[in-house]
């Protein structure tokens, strides 16, 4: 009698857990994994392919930075609160632009006046510590077609833009500059005929190979 009452006990026990159990399985809350930027994406795990997932739509930029001109080739300080890009047409006087950013948003964007002269001043690319502007011009005082140049800041401005020489620039278009954030490193586009090669390009056309 008491082997049958611990038998009983012990057919009561599990079938305890059991019912347990199965109630638990079936209130118990599903889990789901997926990545989110806590804003508006939300893309399960299974299905996602994230270099396309993780980027929200593109927001355009306010008026202030946006105008009825051409405004193109936008670059970004380090620190994200300061944006250069090109305002006006290529070829009819184009022009650096600079807008910083506070809480209150973008401000009005201001020539950068010490780089930008009567010729073509394009693709601004400020280096990781902020101290050095690159950019390609046409301007006079270069080895031909479009030349890269770099600006320093000085205490209150920026200085006088520097052509990078000819172990950087040639009698054709060189343009296209993005700078390590090292600064050791710069790479930039050219036309130059490549070495060994026979053909002659076109120094005002824009074909071009990385350098």
């Amino acid at each position: 009698p008491i082997n049958m009452k611990r038998f009983l006990i012990s057919c009561a026990i599990v079938l305890f857990v059991a019912v347990g159990a199965g109630i638990a399985w079936r209130v118990w809350p599903e889990s789901h994994a997926f990545y989110t930027d806590a804003e508006s994406i939300k893309e399960p795990v299974s299905s996602a392919v994230l270099r396309d997932i993780l980027w929200q739509p593109p927001v355009e930029l306010p008026s202030q930075i946006n105008s009825d001109a051409d405004d193109y080739e936008p670059r970004m300080s380090a620190d994200g609160l300061t944006l250069y890009f090109v305002r006006g047409k290529a070829g009819k006087n184009a022009d650096i632009f600079v807008s910083t950013r506070s809480v209150r948003g973008w401000r009005e964007p201001q020539p950068v006046a010490e780089v930008n002269s009567d010729a073509d001043d394009l693709g601004p690319e400020p280096s990781a510590d902020g101290k050095s502007l690159y950019f390609y011009s046409n301007r006079d005082g270069g080895a031909g077609g479009y030349d890269l140049w770099v600006a320093r800041r000085g205490a209150r401005q920026w200085q006088s833009p520097i052509n990078l020489g000819p172990a950087v620039n040639t009698e054709y278009n060189d343009y296209g500059p993005a700078i390590s954030p090292d600064g050791e490193t710069l790479c930039f586009a050219s036309n130059r005929p490549a070495a060994g090669d026979a053909r002659q390009p076109d120094p005002n056309a824009w074909t071009a190979t990385l350098r």
